[in-house]
Order: structure tokens, then sequence, then C-alpha cells
């Protein structure tokens, strides 16, 4: 005698949903920033409204700005998020600071390597995501079903991208020293 064993659609929604939850949970308690433990990692509706991603970057960033579009003819969503943060400042503010200088074009490539950390493509779901630094911090651009996305893949792009900028920020903010600081002093000595 064969068993089968059935599941409504909603309810795998439903899990798909909380299974994307707990794994943001996860990926910001491993960052080193838990999110708060009252929050539900269940979802018992079918909806981004319910996701913790959101969450997660109020944690991540101190300023956090969203704007939906929905195109009727393409059946998809566009998110505009707009991010900033104590290091996305620094990294702006190095940026004018390093315009005038010969340095200037090898700090852009290597800012166009950070920017392309925020390039995903999901790969389950219809996702797409791009991300590129403006004047209030960096933008992110989500295109595809909103109804389908998995918000952990974004999650984990954003946290590379943290990680190359927090990187290669103490990189450039020594380079920039060496360059204002260094050539003002008459003696040279390794510390």
């Amino acid at each position: 005698m064969a068993k089968v064993c059935f599941y409504p659609v909603q309810f795998l929604e439903e899990a798909r949903y909380t299974a994307d939850n707990l794994l943001i949970a996860k990926m910001m308690s491993d960052h080193g920033r838990p999110l708060d433990p009252d929050l539900q990692f269940y979802v018992k509706n079918s909806n981004n409204d319910s996701s913790l991603f959101f969450d997660a970057l109020n944690i991540l960033f101190q300023d956090v700005k969203i704007d939906e579009e929905y195109d009727e003819k393409k059946h998809e969503t566009k998110t505009k998020i707009v991010l900033c943060n104590e290091e996305i400042s620094r990294w702006q503010h190095l940026t004018k600071q390093l315009k005038e200088t010969s340095m200037f074009y090898a700090f852009r490539m290597v800012q166009i390597g950070i920017e392309s950390t925020l390039f995903t493509l999901s790969d389950y779901c219809d996702a797409e995501v791009e991300g590129h630094f403006i004047d209030q911090g960096i933008i992110l651009e989500i295109a595809g079903s909103s109804k389908y996305t998995l918000f952990h893949e974004i999650l984990e792009t954003i946290l590379a991208f943290i990680c190359a900028l927090n990187k290669q920020l103490q990189i450039w903010e020594g380079y920039y020293y060496e360059y204002t600081k260094g050539s003002k002093r008459d003696t040279y000595h390794a510390s």
C-alpha cells in the first residue's frame, strides 16, 4: 500500500519564507550583529512583509530608504534601497579627497571591484540585484518578482560588500595618510 504526503502550496510558501528568515537570523548572528530575539521567525502568510531582511538592514545601516515600483507590463517589482553607514560615509569622504591625487584611478578600480560584490542573481528564485555608490550612500536595485525572492541571498551579498569595504577602507585610508602626512615627515622608520 503506497502512502502519499500532500502539502498545500500555501504551507510550502510559508515554509520557504520561514527558512529564509532563519537563514537571515543565522547570518546576522555569525556576522556579530544578531537580530532581536523577540522577532517572529515563522511566517503565517506568504508575503515579503514578514521577511526579517529589512530588520537586518536596519541593524547594519543607520540610514535605510526603500522605494518599490511595480511594472505591470513585465509583472515584476523593482525595489530601490538606499543604504548608508559610517564606513560608507568614510569611503565617500575618501573618494572626494583622492579625486585630486595621482592615486585616484587605482582607487576607482578598487571601488568598481567593491561595487561588483553587490551584483547577484538568485540561484533559486526570480531576483537580480545590482548596487553602486551614490551621493547618499549605496543603492541596491532589486528586480524580479518579489513574491519569489529569497532575501538571505541578497543579505549574503551585502555582508560580502561590507567585509570588502572595511578591508579596502583601512588600506586606502593608510595610503592617503602616507600621501598627505608622510611626505611632510623628515624621517622614516619601520613601525
